[in-house]
């Protein structure tokens, strides 16, 4: 689910992410690392190792330093790992307004409300989408 291959790949997916509000790079560069507990000895081998034998300098070498691989254990047995972006600042909430906010007050004697149950209700009618957006700065290795 990670190796060195495929933090190369992600990295070559994340160089090619483009603003498309001006076509400029949005220069994604993973500088965190979130893994579950059957990761650790994955992504050790990726960033900790300093020479690979044979294969000489392992050029991942602390790419990703100690303090920033985060072992996460709520993961359990997946072979998950997730890499982050979190060096650049994030506006990570995109709110999509469908029908503007219309104030709705029942106040008036002859409203049903006010009539029945002697109460008054002020409520507001609008149509919103929220979404919690990252898919730019984030990526995942081993989720289907």
């Amino acid at each position: 689910a990670f190796d060195a291959d495929k933090w190369v790949a992600a990295k070559k997916d994340a160089a090619k992410i483009i603003n498309r509000d001006n076509g400029a790079s949005l220069a994604v560069n993973f500088d965190w690392v979130f893994y579950g507990p059957n990761m650790e000895s994955a992504v050790d081998t990726v960033f900790s190792i300093r020479n690979l034998g044979s294969s000489g300098d392992n050029i991942h070498f602390n790419r990703i330093p100690p303090e920033r691989r985060i072992r996460v254990d709520e993961f359990g047995d997946n072979s998950v790992v997730f890499a982050f972006d979190l060096s650049k600042f994030l506006k990570p909430f995109a709110l999509q307004i469908v029908k503007g906010l219309n104030f709705v007050p029942f106040d008036k004697p002859d409203d049903w409300v006010v009539f029945s149950k002697k109460e008054f209700v002020y409520g507001q009618d609008s149509m919103d989408n929220a979404a919690y957006i990252l898919p730019e700065l984030a990526y995942a290795f081993g989720v289907s």
